[in-house]
């Protein structure tokens, strides 16, 4: 790992410490995201297989099954986040075309509406729902580096355009069990293992 990102990472730990609700702001991810390596699109504006692309599908696929328990436990019928990142192998191997993979993360968009409109207590395994999809969208497109609006903050954003580590820290964290103080201290936990050990994990590619 580049002395750079290194730098960052310890950066970034003493950040979240210190962070009042324990978060890992958007701009230090993307920069961290920068750091993981190049990104870079062919003549159609597909992305291209850099090794910063596999790094970041890898660091989002990290997140989304560090909290699939979550959605395992609740949503027993269901095995659609599964699914996806199988899918995201079968993808890379060739097995499944862009077109298709968009379809299967655009259908589960509907599936998850319903089940937010409906009176089941799903809790925050729909937080991981959204994981699964945007680790599909990054298999698709890279992370959004965001080198127009560095300084934006996820609550600046839409929802819907949230990335696949900021909901995976909401469905670790946001639990109706908890208190506000073991919120902000779950989602501590998340950001510390997602720079201790997902990044240097993914880094290995």
């Amino acid at each position: 790992m580049k002395d750079e990102l290194k730098d960052l990472l310890n950066k970034a730990k003493n950040e979240v410490n210190n962070h009042p609700k324990g978060q890992l702001i958007l701009p230090l991810r993307k920069k961290i995201y920068s750091l993981m390596g190049e990104h870079s699109e062919d003549s159609e504006g597909r992305v291209l297989r850099t090794d910063g692309y596999l790094r970041r599908l890898q660091l989002s696929v990290l997140c989304v099954n560090y909290v699939l328990p979550i959605w395992n436990n609740v949503m027993l019928d269901d095995n659609t986040p599964n699914t996806l990142l199988k899918s995201i192998n079968d993808y890379l191997s060739g097995d499944k075309d862009w077109d298709s993979l968009w379809e299967l993360q655009n259908d589960f968009w509907a599936v998850l509406d319903s089940y937010m409109c409906n009176d089941n207590d799903y809790g925050t395994s729909i937080y991981v729902g959204h994981c699964s999809i945007n680790a599909v969208m990054v298999a698709l497109n890279d992370e959004d580096l965001g080198e127009d609006d560095e300084n934006l903050l996820d609550e600046d954003l839409d929802p819907y355009t949230w990335d696949t580590a900021f909901y995976s820290s909401l469905a670790y964290s946001e639990s109706e069990q908890y208190d506000e103080k073991t919120k902000i201290l779950k989602k501590r936990e998340f950001w510390l293992w997602y720079l201790d050990k997902a990044i240097p994990k993914a880094m290995q590619i």
